[in-house]
């Protein structure tokens, strides 16, 4: 099911592409779900012009059955509001604030020691770009932010917990050098995830340790990479739409957990559930793919939405499970403060 939504949503992709190449050049760039001027969960070699204030607000919703543990049902909903701003040529400053719920039913455990549902507020992502063009056509940047995890006990952020992300940029527009408006992107770095020190879940047992690392997105170092392209194009008649790939692979370079939640070693033979398949792999990697469209309207304000489609999961051993899927709403509207200064007398 998952490879024909990708098909289907490639095909799609290839004709908007169409439907766009008889418009023209796009406007500002806006942000992406965590604040960085971009696509939709990476940020592309670009900053916006000068004084230019982007804001956006984005609902997550993903949901599926034997996802964590065996028999489990599980809903989580994600809300992020994030802002970029431009205060001088080729440097922006991020942020993105989030909300998130998740809801995890299964049938009775007797010793089940987590919370059917567990929530996370607060958490903030604040970060800063360079970004500029090298030649007709190519840019390139480099991009550092961090994340801080409100304490599960409240009170503010958990200092042990927070995550540093470095990263380079790089990007070629077509319709800088030929009519094509189409833009390839590609971004890589390093992770340096502490979310694990966010809470002890030792002392749990295995299926509440499991979903917790899950609920809470606690995960471990690693390299990330990422492939991307869009479609942008200029208002006709006051509207413009812009659809966008992103393909992300992720390597875990953290050491294994010495004894992960749920892991079973020997369970790979034929006929075992596609959880305990899970328990035995030692895998590191991780992949995604990302599909979505951006509509603007001719005041600026832009609506989109997207789906996340998980393709591989890491081994239990160095991470939570990905959602199989994730659908994303959200809008989006770049303000020129510049022009909202009063004229110099």
């Amino acid at each position: 099911m998952v490879r024909q939504a990708t098909v289907v949503s490639g095909l799609v992709l290839l004709n908007l592409i169409r439907v766009a190449a008889a418009q023209d050049t796009a406007p500002e760039p806006l942000p992406s779900v965590d604040g960085s001027a971009g696509l939709y969960h990476v940020g592309t070699a670009e900053t916006g012009s000068p004084h230019h204030l982007r804001l956006g607000l984005h609902g997550e919703y993903a949901r599926g059955s034997d996802l964590v543990v065996d028999g489990d049902r599980d809903l989580r909903l994600r809300g992020v509001l994030a802002l970029g701003y431009t205060p001088v040529r080729f440097l922006e400053v991020f942020a993105a604030l989030y909300g998130a719920s998740n809801r995890n039913q299964r049938a009775t455990e007797p010793d089940r020691a987590d919370p059917e549902t567990i929530r996370s507020l607060g958490d903030l992502v604040v970060g800063s770009k360079f970004a500029r063009p090298l030649s007709r056509g190519f840019h390139a940047g480099a991009e550092l932010s961090l994340r801080f995890l409100s304490a599960v006990t409240g009170g503010g952020f958990e200092p042990g917990a927070t995550s540093v992300w470095m990263g380079a940029l790089g990007g070629f527009d077509l319709r800088e050098v030929s009519d094509v408006p189409l833009r390839f992107h590609l971004g890589g770095g390093f992770y340096l995830d502490n979310s694990t020190h966010l809470q002890d879940l030792s002392h749990l047992p295995g299926g509440s340790q499991a979903v917790s690392s899950f609920a809470y997105g606690l995960a471990r170092d690693r390299i990330r990479t990422v492939f991307a392209l869009d479609v942008p194009s200029r208002a006709s008649a006051g509207f413009s739409l812009q659809p966008l790939l992103e393909y992300h692979v992720d390597f875990v370079t953290a050491p294994a957990d010495a004894a992960p939640p749920g892991y079973r070693a020997g369970l790979c033979a034929a006929g075992v559930t596609a959880i305990d398949r899970r328990a035995c792999r030692d895998n590191r990697d991780q992949m995604s793919v990302t599909f979505a469209l951006r509509a603007r309207t001719a005041g600026g304000l832009t609506v989109d939405v997207g789906i996340d489609v998980g393709l591989r999961s890491p081994g239990v051993a160095y991470g939570p499970v990905q959602a199989p899927y994730n659908v994303v709403l959200g809008m989006a509207y770049p303000l020129d403060l510049a022009s909202l200064a009063p004229p110099r007398g």
